[in-house]
């Protein structure tokens, strides 16, 4: 399960904060909660702390996201290691 969480910090800027595992279906649903951030123009953040697991689809859209001038927040050392080792 994962669960998404927007925090505005202004009018430009949005944060989702992520708590649970990035598997399965909800990689389409984060997929489609930045999707629908970047469409409005908005800069968007991915606060990474509460997350506990990451599969390989979800550190594929991570990667695909970045490329979008996405920013990771607060990741753990294991993402981050992860996110390295399949660049």
């Amino acid at each position: 399960m994962l669960r998404i969480s927007e925090n505005n910090t202004s009018f430009e800027i949005v944060t989702l904060l992520l708590e649970g595992q990035v598997v399965n279906g909800w990689v389409d649903i984060l997929k489609e909660s930045c999707d629908q951030v970047l469409a409005k123009n908005c800069q968007l953040i991915l606060d990474c702390a509460g997350v506990t697991f990451v599969d390989r689809q979800g550190v594929a859209l991570f990667q695909t996201i970045q490329q979008r001038q996405v920013k990771l927040i607060n990741c753990s050392p294991f993402l981050k290691e992860q996110l390295k080792e399949t660049a």
